[in-house]
């Protein structure tokens, strides 16, 4: 172990680099996982596809192939986290994930039709990687920062993606609107979409990994582990610091309803409401534009009232978000869905991830495992709401019963959030500020 003394913390440059890194993988979450891929899939996908000697519905086969990417990152994620606290490999770890990520969006360009099964395995590739990159990113926040930045710094990044998103999203439906232009058709242009975005993630990314912290500077795991091992012992952790798991229990509630509410919009938008490509990838630009303003919001919001406050209102909307999405039938109140779902979207996130990092204790706060434990239980959030949506749909065969079913998620959240008793920076009024 180095003997040096760790770099000191709040260093702008870094700061502005770690911030950066959302500018960069971002796209991968409104190109990929929410506007153009999904429009695609159900352009060139069959209404049914064969599966196991039977078929299945598009709706659900694209929902399971979510829920199949978080199980991925649940069982490895834990693994990977260990070996780069182990070895001090956070930054070289979120190097790989970040290119191996990209390479998989670059594969897209491939999926056509005939390869329903090629693009699903790029896309889980692509969504894997993407959500081993966020794990070593957030635990980068409580090495490199002190607590009093975490809200303003946990939205701005959250921020700068949403606008580095929104530019590369109005650059492919440029080249996919207007083919012509470049001299191809509508399928490849639509296709060169996923290669500009594995490249936007790989290019921008690379200007966080040249100002991070070197691996050598990052701080090592007193009693290294690996693997599972690694995160039965932050589990052992949590009944010592009770906030901390009851904040933990309380994240897995809301996080099921908010995480599947963004990953199946676009697909209600284009089943069950039949909207054309046009309208939904306006109503997507919508909540990317929106939700800038909504990750300020929250945070000044956090600063004035607390994390619980700004949270518990975040859920409440989302409760209305749920009610109001039954109701929906034209563009126009689907463009009012996503101009409330885009408020309400990067507050919840980002103020999330400012709680959690505060109610970490400071001799573990910059481990890897204990950000891979969080995202675990997000994963795992992921795959049950994916999940249970997909089942609902089925076995309903109407979109908005499964959208109704996640009000549940929102309202047990709420009702965790408002029965415990929090403190410090967490609660609103509390004088233990630090």
């Amino acid at each position: 172990m180095s003997l040096t003394a760790a770099p000191p913390k709040n260093r702008p440059r870094e700061l502005r680099a770690w911030c950066f890194y959302d500018w960069a993988n971002s796209v991968y979450s409104l190109v990929i996982a929410t506007a153009i891929f999904p429009i695609y899939y159900f352009a060139v996908t069959p209404e049914r596809v064969a599966l196991l000697g039977g078929s299945i519905d598009r709706v659900s086969l694209r929902s399971y192939a979510i829920s199949t990417a978080y199980l991925l990152i649940v069982l490895l994620g834990p693994l990977l986290a260990g070996r780069a606290d182990a070895r001090r490999q956070k930054k070289a770890f979120l190097r790989l994930a970040c290119y191996a990520g990209a390479t998989s969006c670059v594969g897209l360009f491939w999926f056509t039709g005939a390869s329903v099964y090629l693009g699903l395995g790029l896309f889980v590739s692509a969504t894997f990687f993407f959500a081993l990159s966020d794990q070593f990113y957030n635990s980068f926040l409580p090495e490199i920062a002190t607590p009093d930045r975490f809200d303003q710094l946990s939205a701005r990044g959250y921020s700068l993606g949403y606008v580095g998103s929104v530019i590369l999203l109005v650059v492919s439906l440029v080249i996919v609107q207007q083919p012509q232009w470049f001299g191809m058709e509508a399928g490849t242009a639509t296709r060169l979409s996923f290669v500009l975005t594995g490249l936007w993630w790989a290019g921008f990314g690379s200007y966080t990994f040249h100002h991070l912290r070197a691996d050598r500077e990052t701080a090592p795991s007193e009693n290294p582990r690996s693997g599972f091992a690694e995160l039965l012992y932050c589990l052992r952790q949590v009944p010592a610091i009770p906030l901390l798991g009851r904040f933990l229990l309380t994240f897995f509630c809301y996080n099921m309803g908010l995480q599947t509410v963004m990953n199946v919009a676009t697909d209600f938008g284009t089943e069950e409401l039949k909207l054309e490509a046009g309208s939904l990838i306006i109503a997507l630009l919508l909540i990317q534009l929106i939700a800038v303003g909504g990750a300020y919001f929250f945070a000044i919001l956090s600063e004035k009232k607390g994390n619980i406050f700004a949270l518990k209102t975040a859920v409440l909307m989302w409760v209305g978000i749920i009610g109001y999405a039954w109701f929906i039938e034209t563009p126009a109140e689907f463009y009012g869905l996503g101009a409330a779902v885009g408020w309400v979207m990067g507050g919840t996130q980002s103020t999330s991830r400012a709680a959690y990092s505060r109610l970490l204790p400071p001799e573990v706060a910059a481990n890897a495992s204990f950000f891979s434990f969080y995202s675990v239980l997000d994963k795992v959030a992921i795959i049950v709401g994916t999940f249970c949506f997909g089942l609902v749909n089925q076995l309903t065969g109407s979109m908005r019963n499964a959208i109704i079913f996640l009000a549940l998620f929102f309202v047990s959240g709420f009702v965790l959030l408002a029965l415990t008793k929090w403190r410090g920076r967490l609660a609103a009024g509390d004088p233990a500020v630090g």
